[in-house]
Formats: C-alpha cells, sequence, structure tokens
C-alpha cells in the first residue's frame, strides 16, 4: 500500500507542477529569443559604429545680403534635415559615392543651430578624407542653395555697383577739370583774377570731393555686403 500511495502521490505531484514546468520552458525560451535578438542589433550597431570611425565637424556661418541673413538658420537647418537634401549632393565616385557611403551618410548626418547665424554640421566615415568630402559636400550643397535664394538681390547689388564706378569716374573727371582750374587761376597774376571766379571753382572743388566721398562709401559698402553673401564654413574637423 505505502508504494502504491507513493505512486499516486508522485503523479498528483507532476500533476501539479507540469504546467509550471511547461511555461517555465516557454519563457526560457522568449528570453533566450531576445537575447539573441538583442546581441544581434549590437552586434549591427557595433559594426556600424566601429565602421565609421571618423567624424568631420563643421561650422557653417550662413551668408548675408545687404546685412541680412540669406535666410534664417533655423529654416537653413531644416533645409539640411530634409529628406530631399541629401540626395542632392554631388559626390563622386573616388570620393566614396557609392550606395553604402551615401547611405551610412544619411544615417550619420546631422545638423542643429548653434547661433544667430551659424550651424553645426556632423558627419561620420570611414576614414578622415571620406567624413571631410562628406561634409564638405553637405555644405558646398547648402552654398548652392542659398546662392539661388540670394541671387536677384546681389544681381541687383552688383548693377548699383557698376553705375556707381561708372558715375565715380565721371567725378574724378571733373574734379580733375576744376583742381586744374583752381591751379590756373592761382598762378595768373593778382590784378587778372576775378574774385568771383575763384570762389565758384573753390565751391564747386568742394561739392565734387563731397559726391566723390559719398560714392566711394557706398561703393566700399557694397563691396562689404557682396563679400559676406556667401555661406562658409568657418572651421571644419575631422578627428575619430
Amino acid at each position: 500500500m505505502s508504494e502504491v500511495g507513493n505512486l499516486i502521490n508522485e503523479g498528483d505531484k507532476n500533476a501539479v507542477w507540469a504546467p509550471w514546468l511547461d511555461a517555465l520552458r516557454t519563457k526560457k525560451r522568449l528570453v533566450l529569443t531576445a537575447a539573441v535578438s538583442f546581441a544581434a542589433v549590437l552586434y549591427v550597431a557595433s559594426k556600424m559604429v566601429l565602421g565609421e570611425p571618423w567624424e568631420a565637424i563643421a561650422l557653417a556661418k550662413v551668408g548675408k545680403v545687404r546685412g541680412e541673413l540669406i535666410e534664417p538658420v533655423a529654416i537653413a537647418v531644416d533645409r539640411l534635415n530634409s529628406a530631399g537634401f541629401l540626395e542632392e549632393l554631388a559626390i563622386s565616385p573616388q570620393d566614396g559615392g557609392d550606395a553604402e557611403a551615401l547611405a551610412q551618410l544619411r544615417r550619420s548626418f546631422r545638423a542643429r543651430v548653434t547661433s544667430s547665424s551659424l550651424i553645426e554640421i556632423r558627419v561620420r566615415g570611414r576614414s578622415e578624407h571620406e567624413a571631410r568630402q562628406f561634409v564638405t559636400g553637405v555644405v558646398a550643397t547648402l552654398q548652392r542653395a542659398h546662392a539661388g535664394l540670394a541671387e536677384p538681390a546681389v544681381a541687383l547689388m552688383e548693377r548699383r555697383r557698376t553705375q556707381l564706378q561708372g558715375r565715380l569716374k565721371i567725378w574724378e573727371a571733373q574734379s580733375a577739370i576744376v583742381s586744374e582750374h583752381l591751379a590756373s587761376l592761382a598762378e595768373a597774376p593778382t590784378k587778372a583774377r576775378r574774385e568771383g571766379d575763384t570762389l565758384t571753382a573753390t565751391l564747386l572743388h568742394e561739392q565734387l570731393r563731397s559726391q566723390l566721398h559719398d560714392l566711394e562709401a557706398e561703393i566700399a559698402t557694397l563691396d562689404r555686403q557682396l563679400d559676406t553673401s556667401q555661406t562658409t564654413p568657418s572651421t571644419l574637423l575631422a578627428a575619430p
């Protein structure tokens, strides 16, 4: 009887614990599957990072027209982060322009606002040259976009500068004639001079000098504004 009782008890125990054991086995399988999946993701991520050991960082300065930014920095950053922007990059095959390189460029590219006129651009590459080439290509593409936006205003400023330079030459010639006339009056005998002629020539000479000064100042201002019309990288750094 005792043996039969023991067998019954063992059977009861197995019946009670069997569902729990099956559940534990299922959980173990789920945990093992999750661990394998996590390891695979970690491996892929590490390969991605290790495959791009170099990071290039550039601070791009947004250009100006007539003293105003070509476009607000926040809008320029939105342009950089837009889906189609990186598709416009012109990167040749010898510079790493293969599908894998372009894919990692899109994957690692970052742009953010750093100040009222500066944008920070970060790109990772498999070598220092590739990282630099990527970030340089990004800035060059942004430069082309900003040049297109600034073109109407720049063309107007250049026409205005050409007109002012033409006027400056005319007034310089007139000023030279008046200066020669003043010199001849000064050399003439005192009795032969007419006070009105000298006074008129002097006033005209001073007026021309003032006008020439204003023209030169306006041309210099246009020169400065045109010099700062293009977006340029102020710094570029590449490091592992």
